[in-house]
């Protein structure tokens, strides 16, 4: 009957696209991390953006972000997180998903304040709209789902399709791939970004004291390997 406990754990953390990534911030440290601006820390389970901003920053240059150094880069595939404002929080905190960043500069980004969600492509630092959609935002806390898929963008507000957006010249000035970031455009107060986890062809844990994946890509916790070692 042991023999069987691994295997069925392993098909049921089996992720859709073939590999996961999760950073929850529980350790208390910002392995992988690169902080471009503003000042980040890690703490209550959060990585967190302190740092005031003036009220209106129009360009990726005078917001503050960080970059996950990841060793892949996500193309297709699904990023989740849990943004947490503060009591108090106004229209003026606006918080940004960044995704399929090919540098510091070029990408693509979500942002998420009182009026609603807002995507744009990112050239050489400057915020190109998409698309806006008045959406109903939950303070304190908003939990973000965004699938990504050749040049289709579906956003996700706290479990419901909110948007699907299309990059019209994806093919041509698109960005296919790239890293995964997140930013405060303007805030009064700290915004919390609440464990972010990347699912996407490629994708894979790069911490060992995370989980980690076996042969053919299934993710595992160290926990359970001791546990199999030790005959539990």
């Amino acid at each position: 009957m042991k023999s069987l406990v691994l295997p069925l754990l392993l098909l049921s953390l089996t992720p859709a696209f073939g590999g996961i990534f999760i950073d929850d911030f529980e350790d208390g440290d910002n392995y992988g991390w690169k902080v471009i601006s503003g000042e980040w820390k890690v703490e209550g389970g959060a990585y967190v953006q302190s740092q005031d901003l003036p009220m209106e920053a129009r360009n990726l240059s005078g917001a503050f972000y960080t970059l996950l150094q990841s060793p892949w880069n996500i193309a297709n595939g699904t990023i989740e997180l849990t943004v947490r404002f503060e009591e108090g929080a106004e229209e003026s905190d606006q918080a940004l998903l960044l995704f399929r960043m090919v540098d510091e500069l070029n990408g693509y980004a979500l942002k998420l304040n009182a009026d609603g969600l807002t995507v744009y492509k990112l050239i050489n630092g400057s915020f190109n709209t998409i698309r806006m959609e008045p959406s109903e935002v939950k303070f304190p806390e908003d939990h973000i789902k965004v699938k990504l898929d050749g040049m289709w963008i579906w956003v996700h507000l706290n479990g419901v399709l909110r948007m699907r957006v299309g990059d019209a010249d994806f093919e041509r000035k698109g960005f296919k791939e790239g890293k995964v970031g997140l930013g405060v455009v303007a805030c009064q107060h700290p915004i919390h970004f609440e464990e972010i986890k990347v699912e996407g062809e490629n994708i894979r844990q790069f911490r060992i004291n995370l989980p980690v994946e076996l042969d053919g890509k299934l993710p595992v916790t160290w926990a359970v390997l001791k546990a199999e070692q030790k005959g539990l």
